[in-house]
């Protein structure tokens, strides 16, 4: 959401001139609603655990006061038990305990709630697949290397993630030392995706570059 926000502000005079206005806006609410809807369940989850500690609060002071109430009536069974001072010494720790509780539960699943990043984080760096090692063919070049910049793609096809289409099929051309050359085309044509497998942020699928 506020990524998006922040591409709308500074894409303003774009949006505008192409009459986009509604378009992003519908998308900022989308996102709002749905920011909006995990903040809702996550603020509820806390206000349940809150009422769930109190009941429990309740209860556990209750039985703690009917004790020493009890042990307080029979001093002959209970010995130094049934002493004010342990009531009242009872009753207080009793109090104290069950306000910590309260502040150990909450801070216990916000921090359950915030590790989720956490979580995300380590997927990625476990899941994440490794870049394609080296083959048997590739030698260490010599120590003059490179002697001319000459680039060479044959037949490179490449996508960015399975399950996407080819950005870049069956790419073929050369380029020869000291010569310069310009990549022209639309929008989404592969321009930054020839730079993006040729330093292999992206490996091929097929073909090899010399």
């Amino acid at each position: 959401m506020i990524s998006h926000l922040t591409a709308t502000l500074q894409g303003l005079s774009t949006i505008h001139a192409y009459n986009k206005t509604k378009d992003y806006v519908d998308k900022f609410i989308h996102l709002f609603v749905n920011h909006y809807q995990s903040m809702q369940a996550y603020w509820f989850s806390l206000q349940w655990i809150t009422v769930r500690l109190e009941v429990i609060n309740i209860s556990t002071n209750f039985i703690v006061a009917i004790l020493t109430a009890v042990a307080s009536s029979y001093p002959a069974a209970f010995g130094f038990l049934a002493s004010t001072a342990f009531a009242g010494l009872t009753l207080t720790f009793s109090f104290q305990i069950t306000g910590l509780l309260q502040i150990f539960v909450r801070f216990l699943i916000e921090l359950q709630a915030m590790y989720t990043s956490v979580e995300r984080v380590r997927d990625y760096i476990t899941n994440c697949p490794a870049e394609a090692s080296g083959t048997s063919t590739l030698v260490s070049p010599p120590p003059s290397w490179p002697e001319y910049g000459r680039i060479k793609f044959q037949n490179v096809s490449m996508q960015y993630r399975d399950g996407l289409p080819q950005v870049l099929t069956d790419v073929n051309f050369e380029i020869q030392p000291k010569e310069k050359i310009g990549i022209v085309g639309r929008t989404g044509s592969g321009k930054s995706s020839l730079g993006v497998v040729l330093f292999r942020l992206v490996e091929v699928m097929s073909g090899r570059i010399e």
